[in-house]
């Protein structure tokens, strides 16, 4: 395994989750999350108490990033009624369920863009999060993932996604069985008036 995917299940261990769903996020075997964090320490319920005022900004400031409640407490040991209690003060008009934070900003990147890519393993835990909290109401939203990247877009938005997505920097110079599997990927077989120009080029 590349030291890259190594410091990434330590930098996510280390933020509070569990190996359980490192493992998901990051497609590896929850033994492999184990071996490679033995050394950090397992996360303890804890009480009011012990809930200290950087985690209580980092908890706060995730909420107003449009995390849920409910998610943060289990992430970080504590009971929903404690997460609560530390958030009481941040309810707005739009309610628990609004579009704001980080999921509004991914959501403008998606119906702009026409696609949102995750730079940071931080970034790719709260698009994770974000998008099944927009799908409720952007059922048109889907999800695909790369060998190296997650790819959030629109389906009514596919062909823009395709476009930008392959202007951007690592796709410079991909091979024609690369340019077919992406296309395919993003849901876009192509036409055989495609199929003659890409030929034509060689």
């Amino acid at each position: 395994m590349s030291e890259e995917k190594v410091n990434q299940i330590r930098k996510l261990v280390e933020v509070g989750l569990s190996r359980r769903r490192v493992a998901k996020i990051l497609r590896v075997d929850e033994h492999t999350v184990g071996k490679y964090t033995k050394d950090l320490m397992k996360r303890k319920m804890i009480t009011k108490d012990q809930v200290n005022t950087d985690l209580k900004r980092i908890i706060r400031k995730r909420i107003r990033d449009g995390e849920s409640k409910l998610h943060l407490a289990k992430e970080f040991g504590l009971t929903h009624y404690i997460v609560l209690s530390i958030s009481k003060d941040l309810e707005t008009t739009q309610g628990n369920h609004g579009i704001r934070g980080f999921t509004l900003k991914m959501l403008k990147h998606i119906t702009q863009d026409g696609f949102y890519i995750p730079k940071t393993s931080k970034e790719t835990v709260y698009a994770n999060q974000s998008y099944k909290r927009l799908q409720m109401d952007f059922p048109k939203i889907r999800k695909i993932i790369t060998v190296s990247h997650s790819i959030y877009l629109s389906e009514d938005k596919k062909e823009q996604a395709f476009a930008e997505f392959l202007n951007m920097k690592f796709n410079k110079g991909i091979t024609y069985r690369r340019y077919v599997k992406l296309r395919k990927l993003f849901g876009l077989p192509l036409t055989p008036k495609q199929k003659r120009e890409i030929s034509e080029r060689g």
